[in-house]
């Protein structure tokens, strides 16, 4: 069972940081200079090397250096249960009208298991991209419409047993598809519209992975306000 936290509550998009791998040009691009940030756990000790102070450093606090200092520069939430992961910790107490979440990836690729897992069980109660120096992910569940450049990179990774009915915009067409981890996946493919639509069966999750030259475009479709 999670723990019952005071919410840290913002009405701008959050970007959270993990323990993993995570440049700090990245940290300051255009799209995400500005936003509060929230260290989940260890993600603190990376900005501390970066010179950046979060909002918040949420988790059990098992990973977190200098933890006095951290005291005394910001806000520090310990949350003891050991039930969940520190990145999940941070998912149910920050609520933000989108979390952008870096430094979960890279390292430990268990850890990075943990995450498609969390993307999957969050699907359908935060709104969540993934982002690292090469990609943007985000879960999704039925139908998706989206505008991306012509020629960009489009892959999708089923979470569940996902079945698509029609497809529009991709090289490779999804119409009739069921894609399914060790049966047929979807990575690899390309837009060639500028408009991308896929309409699925119910219940269906999956992942989409994009270019991280196309954030900007995500977020305004997202809502990055």
């Amino acid at each position: 069972m999670c723990e019952i936290v005071n919410k840290l509550v913002f009405d701008k998009p959050v970007v959270l940081m993990g323990g993993g791998e995570v440049s700090k040009p990245l940290l300051q691009s255009a799209e995400l200079v500005g936003w509060p940030v929230i260290a989940a756990d260890g993600g603190a000790n990376a900005l501390f090397e970066f010179g950046m102070v979060p909002e918040a450093i949420v988790g059990d606090l098992d990973s977190l250096e200098k933890i006095d200092y951290w005291q005394q520069q910001t806000q520090v939430v310990p949350i003891a249960e050991q039930n969940t992961t520190d990145f999940e910790k941070c998912l149910y107490t920050v609520k933000a009208p989108l979390i952008v979440a870096v430094g979960f990836t890279g390292k430990r690729f268990d850890h990075t298991l943990v995450t498609l897992h969390l993307m999957q069980k969050y699907v359908d109660r935060v709104k969540l991209l993934l982002v690292t120096d090469e990609d943007v992910c985000f879960a999704w569940c039925g139908d998706l419409q989206l505008s991306l450049p012509v020629g960009s990179r489009f892959s999708l990774y089923p979470l569940s047993k996902t079945t698509f009915i029609k497809s529009s915009g991709l090289e490779y067409p999804l119409d009739g598809l069921t894609l399914e981890q060790g049966r047929l996946i979807g990575t690899s493919n390309g837009v060639s519209s500028s408009e991308v639509s896929l309409s699925g069966e119910p219940g269906g999750i999956y992942v989409v992975i994009v270019s991280l030259s196309v954030l900007g475009a995500l977020l305004v479709q997202f809502g990055d306000s």
